[in-house]
């Protein structure tokens, strides 16, 4: 039960994140090589806003990396996608995906931080998932 409501808290505030500073408005130090890479970014952004794409917007965003793997927004807008959709599975789901996901999801975020050590979001994100 506790680590249920730390992961709620974490998302939420997330979330908050998410609306006070959308991360396609923070500036990566990262420059996208190619427009379709930002394309394929801003369509999966559009998506995971809606909270309901989770999975079409991982996909947007599988392809921006494809395209350009060297920019830290990318990956640090998968992680939340992966960490939303396991907060929002069923608890025996939930149980069994847990330790792949967060494994993913410190993998994305590391790259992120390899890839531009001064872009908050992925600290903010590692951090809260982390502490859940």
């Amino acid at each position: 039960m506790n680590r249920c409501i730390k992961l709620i808290v974490g998302l939420g505030c997330l979330t908050m994140l998410f609306m006070m500073f959308p991360f396609d408005t923070l500036q990566s130090q990262t420059k996208p090589n190619t427009r379709h890479g930002e394309e394929n970014y801003r369509r999966g952004l559009s998506l995971a806003a809606n909270r309901l794409g989770c999975q079409e917007a991982m996909t947007e965003f599988n392809k921006a990396i494809e395209i350009n793997p060297n920019d830290a927004r990318y990956y640090t807008s998968r992680s939340e996608c992966r960490s939303f959709e396991l907060a929002n599975t069923s608890v025996e789901v939930s149980r069994r995906l847990e330790p792949r996901v967060k494994a993913e999801v410190a993998a994305d975020l590391g790259r992120a931080i390899e890839l531009d050590p001064r872009y908050a979001p992925a600290y903010f994100a590692r951090a809260v998932t982390n502490a859940t």
